[in-house]
């Protein structure tokens, strides 16, 4: 239902606020590893409206976005090297481990990119 509404959210922000946006692609990392999946959003310049977003799939995403420079938020899932204990079900494992918010510097005013061009990629580093 959240990607559903996502989905809606931005569709309405492209269309009905007039903002000059177009397509844009790129690769996804965090410490070298692609996301797994997850979402990205584009906060325009000024950092307090959404200008534009994608869905990550298989560390690569695809989306539109406001020209120029972009605050930019991730949430993300990335691949473990080996099976860990799924938190919502006790007794099963998983591959695939959530990102952190500090991993992804989900609070961090400076994660800001230029997207002039058609393709850019991101990598992030938890060590930062």
């Amino acid at each position: 239902m959240n990607r559903f509404l996502f989905l809606i959210f931005t569709d309405f922000a492209f269309t009905c606020c007039g903002r000059h946006v177009h397509d844009i692609e790129g690769n996804i990392t965090l410490d070298d590893k692609p996301l797994v999946s997850g979402y990205i959003v584009f906060f325009g310049n000024s950092g307090k409206g959404i200008e534009g977003g994608a869905r990550i799939i298989d560390g690569k995403y695809v989306g539109k976005a406001a020209k120029g420079m972009n605050l930019v938020k991730v949430q993300g899932f990335f691949k473990t090297n080996k099976p860990i204990p799924d938190p919502d079900f006790p007794g099963s494992f998983i591959t695939t481990q959530k990102a952190t918010k500090d991993e992804l510097h989900w609070d961090n005013p400076n994660l800001i990119i230029d997207l002039s061009s058609e393709v850019n990629d991101i990598h992030l580093s938890s060590s930062e």
